[in-house]
């Protein structure tokens, strides 16, 4: 999901150390937009048990904003989306 500007929305999750994560599960839909306007995200509603904010910045911010392994994540999205091709990421937990 993403503002007029292109930049990517994310859910602040409730769990642990409360990490940044692309929303998912509810874009399913046909007919709906990945690219939001200010007046739709203004019509969104988080699940309190998993959520407690969204945001919406530019990478260089979300970069400052999240733990590297997850912006690792987010960032080869936002390079296989330009075209810049696949990545392979490995998560240890």
């Amino acid at each position: 999901m993403r503002d007029e500007h292109d930049r990517p929305v994310q859910l602040r999750s409730v769990y642990g150390t409360r990490l940044w994560q692309l929303p998912g599960g509810t874009l399913d839909a046909p007919g709906e937009d990945p690219l939001q306007t200010g007046e739709q995200f203004g019509r969104i509603r988080l699940d309190p048990a998993e959520h407690d904010m969204w945001a919406i910045h530019d990478l260089a911010t979300w970069q400052e904003l999240m733990a590297p392994r997850a912006f690792a994540r987010l960032d080869a999205v936002e390079r296989a989306r330009r075209g810049e091709g696949p990545a392979y990421l490995i998560t240890h937990t």
